[in-house]
């Protein structure tokens, strides 16, 4: 990835100089210096997370080695597969963390504005490029704006973090109608471009983006990236940071006001600069795909070519497991490249559809059977800083519960996502079933509780954040799913969005009957 090494360079200089005096005074703000690289410290107050930028999800084989060989020196072993395509490193010391650094700038990769308050990663449609239903391939364009972010030092010292997402098509799986910024690629008559969307945003007061265009040009993103940055230092919240994000713009000016006043920004800026870029957008070939039942196996618009999706348990997989795939991958005589998921996950792209076989084979063992075992769950508590519950252990529950459960309950049981804390970085709020933990003082005994979201959904036409039903002690969750599955098989019922809206009455009940609070 291109980025400005001058500018790198600097930031980890400054790192340096605050890591060693932080070695001997704790008193010192090592987080000021430490988030723009991407660097956290965890709960334990003795270990560091680490979070590269990889751009649109796209990472190769060589990267996904070398990120696997630092995994094993320095962080345990494992990789975690993030919900906006990034990989963390976990658990790394304090006197690794430079020699981390040092190691992804060995294969190009870079940590710039990978926290803080800035331009975060770009995202990106995990299979653009070789989808079937695509209306043409976003990835160029995400690439090129994440490049764009880290060569210049305006994106790293905004008044909040700057999220953008691009999806290529209205069932936006690159997650553009909840970004900061959104584009979805979009036919208009006989022409190709975007809709975008803007300030949009999970975490707490969760929006859905507001649609500010029906179409522009592929060549005036920049205008609307950059127009954006400008309108977010003017009118964004420095003082207060529950209030800083883009989506909180709206509450204060309200929905037209805000869409008048950033259009008059862009509008203002292709007046001043050229910001026009020149990339070529491949004719669209759109024909009707097919995924297998498993939801593991995508087909492509290429006869023959597939995609397996391989998600690990919980999101953390093994280095060892990493090589297994890379070695495997390695020995065909054949180009195939891989793309990040925002769900935890990685696909395998461009196999033949035999190898993919093989390959899915190969990693059963990994992959979730049914989607319930493919649920999501943020890093949780136990390494997270802000954490306030391990969501690992509601999610390793209701594992451990399903797999003891009849086959026809497994096969029926629904994908679930999980947020430790506010945040929401397991997107509970725009899944069909999703939980927000927090803690509860009963008889003066805390105890882990989970706030239940039912109906989210995403896609351009019908985005909508999940209802909030209740809450529930986490040792009755498993239960409720286990109640909610027979009811939805009873019902026959194949889609989980329906059976909810549907369902909702009932379910709301059958929360209340499981409840434990008083």
């Amino acid at each position: 990835m291109l980025y400005n090494k001058e500018l790198y360079n600097k930031f980890i200089k400054d790192y340096c100089q605050v890591l060693e005096e932080y070695k001997f005074d704790k008193s010192v703000n090592f987080k000021k210096a430490s988030a723009f690289l991407g660097i956290y410290e965890e709960k334990s107050g003795s270990t560091y997370m680490i979070r590269p930028r990889i751009g649109a999800g796209v990472v190769s084989i060589n990267e996904l080695k070398k990120l696997s060989d630092l995994a094993e020196k320095y962080a345990q072993g494992r990789l975690h597969f993030t919900t906006r395509q990034c990989i963390q490193l976990h658990r790394i010391e304090l006197e690794n963390t430079i020699k981390v650094i040092e190691g992804l700038i060995d294969i190009g990769l870079t940590t710039l504005g990978a926290g803080g308050n800035a331009a975060r990663n770009v995202s990106c449609s995990p299979l653009s490029g070789v989808a079937r239903d695509e209306i043409f391939d976003v990835t160029s364009f995400a690439e090129l704006v994440n490049e764009e972010l880290v060569k210049n030092e305006d994106y790293l010292f905004l008044p909040r973090k700057y999220k953008i997402s691009f999806s290529n098509s209205s069932k936006d799986t690159g997650n553009a109608t909840f970004a900061d910024l959104g584009f979805i690629a979009v036919k208009k008559n006989k022409s190709l471009g975007f809709k975008v969307y803007a300030g949009g945003g999970l975490g707490p007061s969760p929006r859905i983006a507001l649609k500010i265009e029906d179409f522009i040009e592929p060549e005036d993103i920049m205008y609307y990236v950059r127009g954006m940055k400008i309108f977010f230092e003017k009118e964004g919240d420095r003082e207060n940071r529950a209030r800083a994000r883009i989506r909180h713009i709206i509450t204060r000016l309200g929905e037209e006001e805000f869409i008048k006043r950033y259009r008059q920004t862009v509008d203002e800026l292709k007046k001043s600069e050229d910001l026009k870029i020149n990339i070529k957008i491949n004719p669209e070939s759109r024909s009707k795909g097919k995924t297998d039942k498993k939801e593991q196996i995508h087909f492509q618009k290429e006869k023959g070519k597939c995609s397996l999706f391989i998600h690990p348990p919980k999101g953390i997989i093994e280095t060892g497991d990493v090589r297994k795939i890379l070695n495997f991958l390695e020995s065909l005589p054949y180009q195939l490249d891989m793309r990040l998921s925002s769900n935890q996950g990685i696909f395998i792209r461009n196999l033949d559809e035999k190898d993919a076989g093989i390959l899915r084979r190969m990693v059963r063992y990994i992959n979730g059977e049914y989607p319930v075992f493919n649920s999501i769950a943020c890093i949780g508590s136990k390494y997270c800083k802000p954490g306030v519950v391990n969501s690992q252990d509601l999610l390793e529950s209701i594992l451990e519960h399903f797999k003891k459960v009849e086959k026809a309950v497994k096969e029926n049981a629904p994908k679930v996502y999980i947020s430790g804390c506010p945040s929401s970085c397991g997107q509970h709020y725009i899944s069909p079933i999703g939980f927000l933990g927090k803690q509860k003082k009963i008889n003066d005994v805390k105890k882990t509780y989970f706030r239940i979201f039912l109906g989210g959904r995403l896609s351009e036409d019908s985005s909508q954040i999940g209802k909030e039903y209740g809450e529930m002690e986490y040792t009755g969750i498993s239960y409720f799913l286990e109640r909610l599955t027979l009811l939805k098989i009873e019902s026959g019922i194949k889609d989980i969005n329906e059976f909810i809206d549907t369902y909702s009455s009932q379910l709301e009940n059958m929360i209340v009957e499981e409840n434990h609070v008083e």
